[in-house]
């Protein structure tokens, strides 16, 4: 158990003067210590930290709220931008939580009452890479991260035509069936997506899943082997091999993309939030001017998430494990506490 210390209580200096550029700032950031020992010392028995500062807070605890009132069970959510850590939404979680399983407070007991701490974290390709870490107090996505899960589990037309002030029945006809047309964006920039992981795993920098497609413009445009040529050579100049290396490398990317897409699977490789791009060029196609409110968009497909929907369940099963390894690892300590009286 950490101890305390009124230098743990103090924020840290990172936040002084902060909360102009970031109004999360204007909630202190409490040293990783302090951390620990307020979440101890709040009602709350489950503290939840997601690395999203939008709509992650408000998803997961929508897909939750029944698991949690089932086990009476008062959850906080913790946005990873009040953590005191470095780097930036991700990063800033797992270093908590590295710090937590380093101190063994992942879970804590005091006075007789058990604090979990649990993290929801996006896959993105970790699983690809083979960093994923296997932990009842990780929940990754099902898919590439918390904004597929929006987009698939809600009602894509409402939301589209709610932000875009565009007829119901003239978006629904237009869009066709929402899950045929995110497929349709899927397959559209499926080579992008191939260039992504081939720039991510060579850790060239060059192409990420952070920009736009460079190799489809417009965004509907098919791919421009021209610009998927520069976009190869920067790989490969970036990284020291040649163009044909790369180029090879891609194929064999492509191929696996294709497996997942044959699948159904296009979300666990496609970054969701470049869904939003492709409504804009489908609201365009129809009114044939202005641009959309992406933040207003999302808010609006998260509103209308059926929080049953089986997509979700990743979710529910993930905090089902937490608690029954709690409940497991309880049942341990009382077992051997019982067989040491014995004795």
């Amino acid at each position: 158990m950490i101890a305390s210390s009124e230098s743990e209580h103090a924020p840290t200096s990172s936040d002084v003067g902060a909360s102009e550029a970031d109004p999360v700032a204007d909630r202190l950031r409490w040293s990783q210590p302090a951390s620990v020992r307020l979440a101890q010392m709040k009602k709350a028995r489950l503290h939840i930290y997601v690395e999203g500062k939008l709509h992650d807070s408000y998803y997961y605890s929508k897909v939750l709220k029944d698991r949690l009132e089932i086990a009476c069970l008062e959850a906080d959510f913790h946005l990873a931008r009040e953590l005191d850590s470095v780097g930036q939404g991700k990063g800033r979680c797992l270093n908590f939580f590295r710090f937590l399983r380093d101190q063994n407070c992942l879970r804590s007991v005091l006075g007789g009452e058990t604090t979990n701490h649990l993290f929801i974290l996006d896959k993105d390709i970790d699983d690809e890479e083979g960093v994923l870490i296997d932990s009842p107090h990780i929940i990754y996505t099902a898919h590439y991260g918390v904004e597929n899960h929006i987009i698939r589990e809600s009602d894509l037309c409402n939301a589209i035509a709610a932000t875009s002030s565009l007829d119901l029945k003239r978006v629904a006809k237009s869009l066709g069936n929402p899950n045929a047309w995110l497929d349709h964006c899927c397959e559209v920039w499926k080579d992008w997506v191939a260039v992504c992981i081939l720039a991510k795993m060579s850790k060239c920098g060059i192409a990420n899943y952070r920009m736009s497609s460079k190799i489809n413009v417009p965004v509907l445009a098919a791919t421009s082997p021209n610009l998927l040529s520069l976009q190869l050579d920067a790989i490969a100049n970036k990284c020291a091999r040649s163009t044909d290396v790369a180029t090879e490398e891609l194929r064999t990317l492509l191929q696996r993309v294709d497996e997942r897409y044959l699948s159904g699977r296009h979300d666990t490789l496609f970054k969701g939030k470049w869904y939003a791009q492709f409504v804009s060029e489908f609201v365009k196609s129809i009114t044939g001017v202005g641009s959309l409110d992406e933040r207003a968009l999302w808010a609006a497909l998260a509103a209308s998430v059926d929080s049953y929907n089986s997509g979700s369940d990743v979710f529910r099963r993930g905090l089902d494990r937490l608690l029954s390894y709690t409940v497991t690892e309880a049942n341990e300590v009382l077992t051997a506490v019982g067989a040491s009286l014995a004795e």
